[in-house]
């Protein structure tokens, strides 16, 4: 398989995903509650605050689920009532 096949190949199969991605996100302003919400994660759990901020949001948003490929932040947020789907290794 010629090096353009290749990149043709991981080109579609990036913005099928990113078209995937786009249908089920959507942005979210930052708020004060959220702010507020994502200091008490990182104090109580000891996480980055940019973890803190993706379970403050999904608590402000009352999503369904938080799927992420690290597991100590699914950890984290089934701490905090927020389910999670670590995607990943099998």
């Amino acid at each position: 398989m010629s090096f353009f096949a290749i990149f043709s190949l991981i080109s579609s199969t990036f913005s099928f995903g990113m078209k995937k991605c786009r249908m089920l996100s959507n942005v979210v302003p930052l708020v004060g509650q959220i702010l507020r919400g994502s200091i008490a994660v990182v104090l109580r759990h000891q996480k980055y605050v940019v973890d803190a901020l993706q379970i403050a949001t999904c608590k402000y948003v009352k999503c369904e689920t938080l799927y992420t490929a690290d597991k100590k932040l699914a950890e984290v947020a089934e701490a905090e009532n927020v389910a999670s789907v670590l995607l990943g290794r099998p």
